[in-house]
């Protein structure tokens, strides 16, 4: 009976929880370094969330036994609970979604979500109006968009701004987004739409594919003045045609005509979530103050 009331206490102890953050900061170290985790990440994995749940547990149960005999220790422990708090919190609700948006669409789905255990899509209303290039710094976007209160604001690449309570989104990047037409050799238009591209320097490409058709559309930057698309059109393994064109120009293949007659541009868009981050710092500032008692008693 001794032996369980002493195991309990030591579970209970502020030595117990030392020697588990020691070693969940090890583990940290360890899957950061070599993983090229994020702390987010790494507190999702189910090691990290029992050792989360076991100093919880510690310090929950070290601070009513403090509050009972009076000790002055009980801040800290309060808040190092209210710290990892905000790290569960986190880890059930968070949000991260990654959004593509031409100019005059509004924010309607995710095309990747990464998403806490009782996460769900945040409801907010965001509109891309227009990107304007940066005159001093070619290549660099300023994004004018509506937000939800139907105000009108303007954001850099990077910068983030808020949509809601603990609610954040930043625009990403620019990119191209190319007009299509294809037409038949008869002179019918079979499909026209704007195609979203993730294209980076001169030469970098990417491709796209349409409509009941087996092809597939490689589309790439040349740099070049009068000649600045490179197209290349794919059957499968077979090249059907590839050739650097204009905006008035056609690439012929299988029966039908390629051009790309316009221009526009799509941003990718990044909405998170994290509602756990003013428990774990406000945990933190807590903590802080029930150190300094200890300190002053050194001195």
């Amino acid at each position: 009976m001794n032996f369980i009331v002493k195991a309990f206490r030591y579970l209970a102890s502020f030595e117990f929880f030392i020697a588990l953050l020691v070693t969940f900061g090890s583990m940290a170290i360890f899957f950061l370094k070599y993983y090229g985790m994020d702390l987010r990440h790494f507190a999702s994995l189910a090691p990290s969330r029992l050792y989360i749940a076991l100093m919880l547990i510690n310090r929950l149960s070290g601070a009513i036994g403090q509050i009972k005999s009076g000790n002055r220790g009980v801040l800290l422990s309060a808040g190092i609970v209210v710290c990892l708090s905000g790290i569960i919190i986190d880890d059930c609700f968070r949000f991260d979604g990654i959004a593509s948006l031409g100019e005059k669409e509004e924010l309607a789905y995710y095309e990747t979500v990464e998403s806490g255990l009782f996460a769900g899509v945040p409801l907010t209303r965001l509109m891309l109006w227009e990107m304007q290039e940066i005159k001093d710094e070619p290549g660099k976007e300023i994004f004018i968009f509506v937000n939800e209160r139907n105000e009108q604001k303007r954001a850099a690449a990077g910068e983030a701004f808020g949509m809601k309570p603990f609610v954040n989104a930043r625009f990403l990047s620019a990119n191209p987004a190319p007009r299509f037409r294809l037409m038949s050799e008869s002179g019918n238009e079979i499909e026209t739409a704007f195609v979203k591209l993730k294209l980076g320097h001169a030469g970098s490409g990417d491709y796209f594919k349409v409509r009941d058709i087996p092809h597939r559309i490689y589309f790439s930057m040349t740099g070049k003045e009068d000649k600045p698309y490179k197209v290349k059109v794919m059957r499968g393994k077979i090249t059907s045609a590839e050739e650097e064109i204009g905006p008035n120009d056609g690439i012929a293949f299988d029966g039908m005509i390629l051009s790309f007659p316009e221009m526009g541009k799509w941003a990718e868009l990044r909405v998170t979530r994290y509602p756990g981050t003013a428990p774990f710092y406000a945990g933190l500032i807590v903590s802080a103050a029930g150190i300094l008692p200890f300190l002053r008693r050194r001195g």
